[in-house]
């Protein structure tokens, strides 16, 4: 029986968007409680958990987290745990379910605005977890499709294919079946534009902040997870609720 592969990405854990059980204790004792929309992606990551956990049983299993573990401490934000530390032990408290469930966890690093100088933050959560790896770039064999992992990327699901390929062809390396980056926040998917290879930007588990609300107020976050099942791609996607329209 095949693999199955489940792609977590910019979990943000410690910021007050991102997803978060119903109560956190930090080192001194303080207990922090979450809000109506942190409760709503916690009941999704629950549901998420439990479904993959039943689906896997009896079979091997593969996590790849792609970047952006824990929020950090980041343009002079304030909304997140401010002590970073508290914020990795959380990290650790919610992927150490998926770590048990998996037979190899891997760890893609993200932004060090996020992870901090080195990428000492995820350094250290991935020792926590015992991942297999942590680097910039994966390439993983599944069965005989080949996956191709990083957090960065620029561009449309064309140029980054396109790029990937270039990139391929250079090096004398084979040509990836499915490529995932993270960062972005919401999903954006070439489809079945190629036959053979299929790029996806991941969705997210942290719902926009005040900088995403800058930079783009009328894009929303895109929140789940992504399975490989018997080398095909399952898109799991859950969307957080409209803004209301409001009669002047």
């Amino acid at each position: 029986m095949s693999a199955i592969v489940v792609i977590l990405s910019d979990t943000h854990f410690g910021g007050f968007t991102a997803v978060s059980p119903p109560e956190v204790q930090t080192d001194g004792g303080q207990i922090v409680k979450g809000n109506a929309a942190q409760a709503w992606l916690y009941a999704i990551w629950m549901q998420e958990y439990a479904a993959v956990k039943k689906r896997a049983a009896g079979r091997r299993v593969i996590v790849v987290h792609c970047g952006d573990v824990i929020e950090g401490e980041h343009h002079d934000a304030l909304a997140h745990l401010p002590d970073v530390k508290d914020q990795e032990a959380l990290a650790v408290t919610m992927l150490t379910p998926w770590r048990t469930l998996a037979d190899k966890f891997y760890i893609i690093k993200g932004t060090e605005a996020h992870a901090a100088n080195q990428h000492m933050s995820e350094r250290r959560i991935a020792r926590e977890l015992a991942a297999t790896a942590l680097d910039f770039h994966l390439r993983l064999d599944v069965d005989g499709a080949l996956c191709d992992f990083a957090h960065h990327s620029t561009g449309t699901p064309r140029t980054i294919g396109l790029q990937v390929v270039e990139d391929c062809i250079s090096d004398g390396q084979p040509i990836p079946r499915f490529i995932f980056r993270g960062h972005r926040h919401y999903i954006t998917d070439s489809g079945n534009t190629w036959p053979n290879m299929r790029v996806l930007t991941l969705p997210s588990w942290q719902l926009r902040t005040s900088y995403g609300w800058k930079i783009s107020p009328n894009k929303r976050a895109s929140i789940g997870l992504v399975l490989i099942d018997d080398s095909k791609l399952e898109l799991r996607r859950h969307a957080p609720k409209a803004d209301p329209i409001r009669r002047a």
